[in-house]
């Protein structure tokens, strides 16, 4: 054995370029495939601890609702906690608590006594002190947005006066969580502690226990069976004799259930590169190995002349691969970590890099030894498959080689194509490499995984089948022009087209990788922006707080960068026998808010705009001069009623302004407004047979009315109210019902349907098509609507939820009785960008309670390790298929060279020069070259078409809103071809001028050595 060893060693070290490419070759491949499994399953785990975080306690947490009397607050929460240390063993939980009163008035107006288990360390006390249990009167703490100040007293009315003191005041969080009302009435709760909530205040109320487990180092394989448990927890916790009648609301099982069918899509998806990989390193170590086996067919086959057996043979082809392979076990789990690192730092993908420690796993060493074990098997076979040959059977082998190889002979890649299309056409067909099991399950189906690598095999071997053919067109051609380097180049590659064939293979394949992998990371970058842009649906969406509704337009409309805002509604409306969201816009401004991808409709969006806005009443108003702070009505009734002043801004938003008993309203209450302003009519309540008015002033100067004023009217329930111009002032109106409301508008009234742009799903599901009408009800109103257009999708709807636009202004001034109220404004900004805007509002907290914009979302779907997993796995594959091919180009050419040694030997000593030498070979790998660049681009193109799209997926690797639009960026794989032919040609330039340093006397004295 020892001597075995050592003449292995002796023989390698005599002649070590191919054991050098043999060990680098089994080295990458086993340092690529050890980094891409440690990639995929730290980008997983990474995924789903960024997805978890990402989605917030208002998703991980559990609600748990009872009602409580005295001290069953105690025994409940005692339950709570120990079913969750059940339900979420090994993680740490957070358990609050909070519970409400029963309503009291102050001033006319609902509040509620409150306390909670962690107010005073998630809240900050600004004035006073915190409330103290056992005083009298009770001392409570406010938030600061009740607008009074400690010290004060306060007299709440429920069965009695009580009077308390304002300990203190404190502000919240804009992220509290739970919120400080936890109900849906809408309170302010005025804050007390435990102790005095338990003995004043909890008779027969709801309490509160949010149940928040820290999923900070959760795992991918922790997701199944937690969410089982915690679906389980409703059930398990009324075994609790505290908490029989708990009822909880949760939706993290639904969360970590759909995380977990991401987590196995989106490992399936990053198992397509590595198989592709996996491909390419075999054949790259097959065709090393065939190199090697080669060009040592005359010394084994004269070790066999001399008496060797196959046994000797085979334990001596054995040795030499077992060292060769081994050093390969112990590098590479300690370089890939470095490696990915090194890939994680480039700029491209550093955003959604994933840390990774140097240390190695255990597992990555049975990966790597496996990884070994195959390369030394490839290189051990092909040797022994050359030891079976007889001296006399190399010698006559070495003329004319085979134009095919074994596989294309028998129709392999014939076969291989049926194959790979077949699982291409399958993987397009279920939409992802994942499918469903017998037993209903999902799991990664091998077909549908593999499909992309064998057809990129199939396609690349079926190309194999045209260089014998153009091969020898190109000598016929080349044969009949004047010129010995293009004619022998040539005529060599005919002749022996199957050496050719290996490395143009190699290289095919490479290319196909390469321009794969850019067309893949190209279209991931266009389809998050796309889904950036189609999710926000403009530039940037605010959410206003109630203090400053009437002035958020303005404030909006002048912040940096800002061009135009539209007042916008976004709710769910029932829509003939379906549920779908309605969006409401201002249709004049559609064009330049609404980020609708052009393919998304068969109609320009300026279109849609002016079909929406057809049917919009012509609303004639009372415009108001200057910019008043309060408007005033002089009204006459003959009973109590009460009034609301329909508002029009500059920005065409609407407000619907209460007017006090005394019939004024200060403008400036819920902020500044965008002047100039225009009365559109007034909302009444009440009853009286006649409702007079007389006079409309703006900050206590009377307004003169516009020549041609016409009014209607219609209450709540659609019918038609009398209204008669005044003589003197503005109209009369008749008929006012108790409990039933009336508006006067300034314009006649409209009945006719109301245009309606419909998503795709929503006309399947209604069965629309343009033209037909359905019944659609918003806020109070229920309204014809007729379809104007069908899109395949709506920008700013829930993605996958049925959706209808309308004009906003339409909307609103048909009914101004109950008719929805903004909730947002969209903005569209400067080339687009709107962080500045973003800036100026997070400097203001108070201006905003929510902002949505279309590049922080971007950055949050580019960083999602679970979407953007793949763009790393791709490029470590194409980092290193270029390696690959770079080695078995390099060792082809130079062990071709070194067999024609003696034939360049004689051409020198014919008379042809270095420049023409050079010329031979430039021409026989210029083939190769041509043949790798273009067959792979071609490859590369067709499998990008029906491929590509199926591997961008979402963060919660699903399919994708809007639909994924593939791109082949072709300036940049031009630029990839060019260098790739460039440093292909400086290796022949290299190895060329390698012989020419020789010199012709050591070339001559190594070609009798052939």
């Amino acid at each position: 054995m020892r001597g075995r060893i050592s003449w292995v060693l002796k023989r390698a070290l005599h002649e070590p370029l191919l054991p050098i490419t043999a060990f680098a070759a089994i080295l990458l491949a086993t340092v690529t495939l050890v980094s891409l499994s440690i990639y995929t399953t730290s980008v997983i785990d990474v995924g789903v601890r960024w997805s978890v975080t990402k989605a917030g306690p208002s998703t991980t947490a559990a609600q748990v609702t009872t009602w409580i009397k005295g001290t069953t607050y105690h025994d409940v929460g005692l339950a709570v906690k120990a079913q969750a240390a059940e339900t979420y063993q090994g993680y740490d939980t957070d358990v609050v608590s909070t519970a409400l009163s029963a309503d009291y008035q102050r001033d006319g107006e609902r509040v509620q006594f409150g306390t909670r288990s962690d107010l005073q360390s998630q809240a900050k006390l600004v004035q006073g002190q915190w409330a103290r249990p056992g005083t009298d009167p009770i001392e409570v703490t406010v938030p600061e947005d009740l607008g009074v100040k400690a010290g004060e007293t306060l007299t709440l009315d429920r069965d009695g006066a009580l009077t308390v003191r304002v300990a203190g005041v404190f502000a919240t969080p804009r992220a509290l969580y739970p919120p400080l009302n936890p109900s849906t009435s809408g309170t302010v709760p005025l804050m007390v502690p435990e102790e005095t909530f338990l003995a004043k205040f909890a008779d027969q109320v709801l309490g509160y226990w949010y149940v928040t487990p820290r999923l900070d180092a959760i795992d991918a394989g922790d997701l199944g069976p937690l969410a089982a448990v915690t679906a389980a927890m409703p059930d398990r916790i009324k075994e609790r004799t505290p908490c029989a009648q708990c009822v909880v609301r949760h939706d993290l099982p639904q969360m970590l259930a759909q995380l977990d069918r991401g987590a196995l899509i989106g490992q399936s998806t990053m198992l397509v590169p590595i198989l592709q990989l996996l491909i390419l390193a075999g054949y790259a170590l097959m065709l090393t190995a065939r190199l090697l086996a080669d060009h040592r067919r005359m010394e084994v086959a004269l070790l066999r002349a001399r008496g060797a057996g196959m046994g000797g043979l085979i334990a001596l082809s054995a040795s030499e691969a077992v060292i060769i392979a081994a050093p390969s076990v112990l590098i590479a789990p300690f370089v890939a970590p470095h490696v990915l690192n090194a890939v994680a730092s480039l700029p491209w993908v550093q955003a959604g890099a994933v840390p990774l420690s140097a240390t190695p796993e255990p597992v990555t060493f049975l990966i790597a030894a496996l990884v070994a074990l195959a390369g030394a098997f490839m290189l051990a076979a092909s040797a022994v498959r050359n030891a079976r040959r007889t001296y006399v059977e190399e010698q006559s082998a070495r003329g004319r080689g085979d134009r095919q190889g074994l596989l294309a002979r028998a129709g392999g890649d014939v076969a291989l194509v049926v194959v790979g299309g077949l699982a291409v056409w399958q993987l397009t067909r279920y939409g992802g490499p994942v499918a469903s099991t017998a037993g209903g399950a999902l799991g990664i189906d091998p077909l549908l995984v593999s499909g992309p690598a064998l057809a990129l095999l199939a396609g690349g071997m079926l190309g194999l089948r045209l260089v014998p053919w153009t091969s020898k067109i190109a000598a016929v051609v080349t044969s009949r022009r004047p010129g010995l380097a293009p004619a022998l180049g040539t005529w060599q590659v005919s002749r022996r087209p199957l050496r050719y064939a290996g490395p143009a293979l190699l290289l095919t394949m490479t290319v196909a990788i390469g321009v794969l992998s850019v067309t893949t990371a190209t279209t991931w970058k266009d389809s998050q922006r796309d889904q950036a842009d189609h999710q926000v649906g403009a530039d940037l969406r605010i959410t206003p707080p109630d203090r400053m509704a009437t002035g958020a337009g303005a404030v909006y409309a002048a912040l940096p960068g800002v061009r135009r805002v539209s007042p916008a509604v976004l709710q769910t409306v029932p829509f003939g026998d379906h549920d779908a969201t309605m969006l409401a816009l201002d249709a004049d401004r559609l064009a330049e808010v609404l980020r609708l991808r052009p393919d998304l409709s068969d109609v320009p969006v300026a279109e849609l705009g002016r079909r929406l806005a057809a049917e919009r009443p012509n609303l004639k108003g009372i415009p108001l001069p200057g910019t008043p702070s309060k408007v005033s009505l002089d009204v006459r009734a003959e009973g109590e009623v009460g009034a609301e002043l329909l508002l029009a801004d500059a920005l065409g938003a609407r407000w619907q302004i209460r007017l006090s008993p005394e019939m004024t309203a200060d403008l400036g209450k819920l902020g500044k407004p965008a002047y100039p302003l225009e009365v559109l009519g007034l909302t009444f309540t009440g009853q009286s047979p006649l409702v007079t008015v007389t006079e409309l002033r703006a900050d206590d100067e009377r307004v003169s009315l516009p020549a041609g004023l016409r009014w209607s009217a219609a209450d709540l329930k659609g019918a038609a109210k009398e209204v008669a111009p005044g003589k003197d002032g503005l109209f009369t109106v008749s008929g006012l019902q108790p409990d039933v409301a009336a508006a006067v508008v300034a314009g006649p009234k409209q009945d006719r349907p109301l245009p309606v742009v419909v998503t795709a799903d929503l006309a399947a599901a209604e069965t629309l098509a343009a033209g037909d009408e359905r019944v659609m009800r918003f806020g109070t109103e229920t309204a014809t609507v007729r379809v104007a257009a069908v899109v395949d999708s709506l920008p700013g709807a829930p993605p996958g939820s049925p959706a209808a636009l309308v004009d906003y202004r339409t909307v609103v001034d048909r009914s101004p009785i109950g008719a929805p109220r903004v909730t947002e404004w969209w903005a569209t900004t400067r080339d687009g960008d709107p962080s500045a805007a973003v800036a100026a509002l997070a400097a203001r907290p108070d201006w905003s309670v929510k902002t949505f914009d279309r590049e922080t979302h971007f950055a949050e779907l580019r960083d999602n390790p679970l979407a953007g997993g793949l763009q790393g796995a791709l490029l470590v594959g194409f980092l290193a298929a270029v390696v690959f091919a770079g080695i078995g180009f390099t060792v082809n050419a130079a062990v071709a060279a070194r067999e024609r040694r003696g034939e360049f030997g004689l051409l020198h000593s014919l008379g042809v020069g270095f420049r023409q030498i050079l010329a031979l070979l430039a021409i026989e790998q210029t083939f190769m070259v041509a043949l790798g660049l273009g067959g792979g681009t071609l490859l590369a193109a067709g499998l990008a078409t029906v491929v590509v799209p199926h591997l961008v997926i979402s963060g919660q690797a699903t399919g994708v809103t809007p639909p994924v639009l593939l791109e082949i960026p072709w300036a940049q794989t031009g630029a990839l071809l060019l260098v790739l032919a460039a440093v292909l040609f400086l290796i022949v330039v290299l190895l060329a001028g390698s012989m020419r340093r020789r010199g012709l006397g050591q070339v001559l004295r190594a070609g009798e050595d052939g």
